[in-house]
């Protein structure tokens, strides 16, 4: 029998954003009730300035997903609380990563392609978009009160609190606000070469030039570490 193993790719197919659409249901709507059945990215206010990342399972089962979005003026889903344009002192370009989520059965399950588990593939997944795409800050939030939040994670890749927090209005939980300039998360991961950050930069099949074609992250045999939920 094969082995099963992990790939993460950009969504760019209907096959993709089905997917994408199946784990919003999934984990969002049916394990914490936040969102309704008929829940769909098509529709979501942020979908036309969103990239959208999925991780596939042998292929065939989507296991996890997340977004990236594109700052538009003060249209992101945390500007009520922080304004962008302070964080650099020309305009940034920004984005914000939302809707990270892996799927309840595959939280704790490490496989190739995935030795970090599917978060971690996620956060490469991240990583390479924003050096792929001149990005010069990462914006996150996470829920301050739930076991499963990446919060203490995220901070430990550098990722900072702004000081600032809202209420989600999705759930009326409080969400902290992080940020990392992407300089800055690289220069940590070179200081710090751990299994993990080592990770992060093997580029593998992974393609940081070519970001707008179907890119996938490449196999790789490090060692595994704890993954998080969602964000």
């Amino acid at each position: 029998m094969s082995q099963d193993s992990v790939v993460t790719r950009l969504a760019n197919t209907e096959a993709d954003m089905l997917g994408v659409t199946s784990l919003w249901r999934t984990v969002y709507g049916n394990e914490f009730g936040w969102l309704s059945a008929q829940a769909d990215p098509y529709n979501d206010g942020f979908h036309d300035r969103s990239t959208y990342y999925v991780a596939w399972l042998n292929d065939a089962l989507p296991i996890g997903t997340m977004r990236i979005v594109k700052a538009h003026e003060m249209g992101f889903h945390i500007t009520d609380a922080v304004d962008v344009r302070t964080l650099s002192s020309r305009q940034p370009k920004v984005v914000e990563v939302q809707r990270l989520m892996v799927m309840p059965d595959f939280r704790d399950k490490r496989f190739p392609g995935a030795p970090f588990g599917v978060y971690g593939c996620m956060v490469k997944a991240c990583l390479h978009h924003a050096i792929a795409n001149g990005i010069d800050v990462v914006l996150a939030d996470c829920h301050r009160d739930m076991t499963i939040s990446p919060l203490k994670s995220m901070k430990q890749m550098g990722f900072i609190e702004t000081g600032d927090t809202y209420v989600d209005s999705m759930n009326g939980l409080v969400c902290v606000i992080l940020t990392i300039d992407t300089k800055t998360w690289l220069r940590n991961i070179y200081t710090n070469q751990n299994n993990f950050n080592r990770y992060l930069l093997d580029i593998g099949e992974w393609s940081v030039i070519q970001s707008d074609t179907m890119n996938a992250i490449g196999l790789t045999g490090l060692p595994i570490e704890k993954e998080h939920a969602h964000a």
